[in-house]
């Protein structure tokens, strides 16, 4: 068992709506990279951990189609974070109804696998940053909060790790 994190994919579909290599040549067929090297490395019984900004689309149905559910068919488990630029983010009840069992999304949870839990929640600005205000404490504080009880839900369940 292997467990894998990545993030900050920006997949909008193939071929894009939202072509990447505006910020790069880096970013030049990212997509078909990122597949690539996960059929190449990944296997079932692996985890593969997304922390961030996975699609662009605006709505759980697009990026289904478009995004997750080609991701979902690669090998191993897959659990998601939120990112600041996941629109498509809607209940985790709809969220886990629109893809199959292999796929997990952290939010106010964990994902156990073998005796270690995976924990997260969507970074945001820290109190130290220069401009920190009101709104940034508000997200904040309630991602602190999510992140404790994905903690205590993991040593309620016994993770060691």
């Amino acid at each position: 068992m292997a467990i894998y994190a990545m993030g900050d994919l920006h997949f909008s579909g193939e071929p894009p709506t939202k072509p990447m290599e505006v910020f790069g040549a880096q970013w030049l067929g990212h997509r078909k990279k990122v597949i690539t090297y996960w059929k190449e490395t990944v296997k079932d019984g692996d985890t593969v951990l997304l922390v961030g900004d996975t699609s662009w689309s605006m709505d759980l149905e697009d990026a289904v189609a478009k995004d997750l559910g080609p991701l979902a068919a690669l090998p191993g488990d897959l659990v998601i974070l939120k990112g600041n630029h996941d629109y498509w983010w809607n209940s985790l009840k709809k969220l886990q109804a629109a893809l199959p069992p292999k796929v997990h999304f952290l939010h106010n949870t964990f994902y156990q696998t073998g005796d270690v839990a995976l924990c997260g929640t969507r970074g945001w600005n820290l109190p130290s940053m220069p401009g920190f205000g009101e709104h940034d404490q508000l997200v904040y504080d309630r991602e602190c909060q999510r992140l404790e009880r994905s903690l205590a839900g993991a040593r309620e369940a016994g993770a060691k790790h």
